[in-house]
C-alpha cells in the first residue's frame, strides 16, 4: 500500500521527460533548511529575552515591599 501511494505521488511529480525532478527538491530543500535555520535563529533569540524579562519581574516583585490592603475613602473594599 505504502509503495502504490508513493509511486501515485512521484508519477504526478514527473517532469514533462518523465523523470522526477530530483535537482529542484533538492534545491528547493536546501532553501528550505536555510529559511528554517534563520528562523530558529530569531526564535531562540526572542526565547532568551523573554527569559530576561521574566529573571527581571521576578527580582523587582522580589524587590518590592509587601504593600498593604488597598483602602478606598478609609473603608476596606471587599474582594
Amino acid at each position: 500500500m505504502l509503495f502504490k501511494s508513493a509511486n501515485s505521488y512521484l508519477n504526478k511529480h514527473r517532469n514533462a521527460e518523465g523523470k522526477i525532478p530530483l535537482a529542484a527538491w533538492i534545491k528547493e530543500r536546501d532553501k528550505l533548511m536555510a529559511e528554517k535555520k534563520e528562523i530558529s535563529k530569531s526564535t531562540m533569540s526572542l526565547s532568551e529575552r523573554l527569559r530576561q524579562i521574566d529573571r527581571i519581574r521576578k527580582r523587582a516583585r522580589e524587590s518590592m515591599p509587601k504593600q498593604q490592603p488597598r483602602r478606598d475613602n478609609g473603608w476596606e473594599m471587599e474582594h
